[in-house]
């Protein structure tokens, strides 16, 4: 499932994405939850280097759910590509207990 969510979220286009700018729910998916649209646009927006809307959207994400852990994986690397090292650590601290293995 996740390899679908980075997927979708590589796929899409910059312009199906403006309508969440003015914090419009997803309606991405309807056969996922909420919180795994949030990650979709999150995952979108680390992978093209907006890691301002990137943490934001990851935010909601983990708001939504918080034992999500991809989520707060993917959270950890929107802080790490900012250099803002402790909070990145927190969010992989985080995922980490989530994502035993």
């Amino acid at each position: 499932m996740l390899f679908f969510v980075l997927w979708f979220a590589g796929c899409m286009e910059i312009s199906s994405f403006d309508c969440i700018d003015c914090d419009v729910k997803p309606d991405l998916l309807d056969c996922v939850s909420v919180q795994v649209s949030w990650f979709a646009v999150g995952c979108y927006y680390l992978l093209s280097g907006r890691q301002e809307l990137a943490q934001r959207y990851l935010s909601k994400s983990t708001s939504l759910d918080r034992v999500f852990g991809p989520a707060w994986l993917a959270y950890g690397h929107s802080f790490a590509a900012e250099n803002e090292h402790d909070q990145a650590m927190a969010a992989y601290f985080t995922a980490s207990q989530l994502m035993k293995g």
